[in-house]
């Protein structure tokens, strides 16, 4: 009677997991397996136009599981059991040659089987969107021993001195704050609180490489080609550190700083980090940030068309080669297109009026204005300058904000 009931229970079960429809049939499939009466198999095949060195595969569900194994990488979960992310920081993916990563789902059998809904490869969305190539043949990871996920701890990736005072609470609040784009306080210290400082951490080592902006406490928008160390190697969230309210980059104990870890950071969907198009992505913090004289959003510009000149700014170095480490503000104008060969139609012109200019530290920066005491976020600087001196007449891409709102507002409600 006991095998019965097993057999029985295990037809159920397995038969409703082969009955979903993959949500990317070319990418993902359900193998038929029946084996255990709780726990289905299925394989996603990954594929890049450029190589990649080190993959972290991101999968979702639609229900929550008890346990997710592969043969593939380390396993992290989330707080509900329904997303996990399956990180190989080793492997390199060579450039359209497809990978097959197979897994497990077990789940609870007094609940509906749940199924999976989407994937991430490095942060970009491939199912059910299309953005991987794939191949009919597939080399396969195969080892002796399934992983099995690791319960992300509230002291995980837990660092001394500055990041001693990471807050390891989950970022809930995705909405925009309200009175964005308004400064108070009446210091230079709070004259920019939504600009933010992005930290690549090598072991000890903490880089400045990119600035951001703060639009609501659990998001900030920057150029994704920051989140690269080259075109073909992304940089992990959890390598990645924000600081708000810094407006020196040599202090770590100022008035208001606040520091926040990367929980996962989305790029746009169409960037292609070769020539750096659509060149904007999203950093999902791992806590949300406390509203402050020195941190708080800016709003986003809604209004096509620029025809304002605006300011921007950052840290880097000065005409003559020189390191700034004081936050410093330049003016920005809107330039003829003719001087910008690279302009598209989802990016504009702008050069430097006078004074101290951006540099390569400042990518993904703002290009904001201020209208009615209100500053909007207009674009972001998304052209990175490799030179060490600063050329005021040379030109900026700017990515208009404005041409992406609707994919903004699916994660900024």
């Amino acid at each position: 009677m006991v095998s019965i009931k097993f057999l029985f229970a295990c037809v159920i079960s397995c038969v409703s997991a082969l009955n979903r429809t993959s949500p990317c049939p070319r990418l993902f499939a359900y193998e038929r397996n029946t084996s255990a009466s709780n726990r289905w198999y299925g394989v996603v095949t990954v594929s890049s136009e450029t190589a990649l060195e080190g993959v972290w595969l991101r999968l979702a569900f639609d229900g929550e599981l008890q346990q997710l194994g592969n043969w593939f990488g380390e396993v992290r979960a989330n707080d509900n059991n329904r997303e996990f992310v399956i990180k190989n920081r080793s492997f390199k993916l060579e450039a359209n040659v497809p990978h097959q990563v197979r897994f497990y789902a077990q789940y609870d059998e007094g609940r509906p089987v749940p199924g999976l809904v989407s994937v991430q490869i490095n942060a970009k969305t491939v199912c059910p969107d299309e953005g991987v190539v794939v191949r009919t043949t597939a080399k396969s990871s195969t080892t002796a021993k399934p992983n099995i996920p690791l319960r992300i701890s509230d002291d995980e990736d837990y660092f001394i001195g500055d990041f001693g005072i990471l807050n390891r609470q989950q970022a809930t609040s995705t909405s925009p704050l309200d009175g964005c784009g308004t400064v108070t306080g009446g210091g230079h210290e709070t004259e920019y609180p939504w600009h933010a400082s992005i930290y690549y951490t090598n072991g000890v080592d903490l880089v400045h490489i990119c600035a951001g902006n703060l639009l609501s406490k659990a998001y900030v928008l920057t150029a994704a080609r920051c989140l690269y160390k080259d075109p073909h190697t992304a940089i992990f969230p959890d390598e990645l550190v924000v600081y708000f309210g810094k407006h020196n980059l040599r202090s770590f104990s100022s008035v208001g700083l606040q520091v926040r870890g990367v929980s996962d950071f989305v790029l746009h969907p169409l960037f292609n980090s070769s020539t750096s198009v659509h060149n904007l992505a999203l950093l999902k913090l791992a806590a949300a940030v406390e509203v402050s004289n020195y941190v708080r959003a800016i709003c986003l510009w809604r209004d096509e068309g620029v025809d304002e000149d605006g300011v921007t700014v950052g840290w880097g170095v000065d005409q003559m080669g020189k390191f700034r480490p004081e936050l410093t503000r330049g003016q920005l104008q809107i330039a003829s297109k003719q001087l910008c060969p690279s302009v598209s139609a989802d990016t504009f012109c702008t050069i430097f009026k006078a004074g101290t200019v951006t540099c390569n530290a400042d990518s993904g920066g703002g290009f904001f204005s201020a209208r009615g005491g209100v500053w909007y976020l207009r674009g972001v600087l998304s052209v990175v300058n490799k030179e060490v001196r600063c050329d005021p007449l040379k030109y900026l891409t700017v990515t208009d904000v404005s041409k992406y709102l609707e994919w903004i507002k699916q994660f900024i409600i």
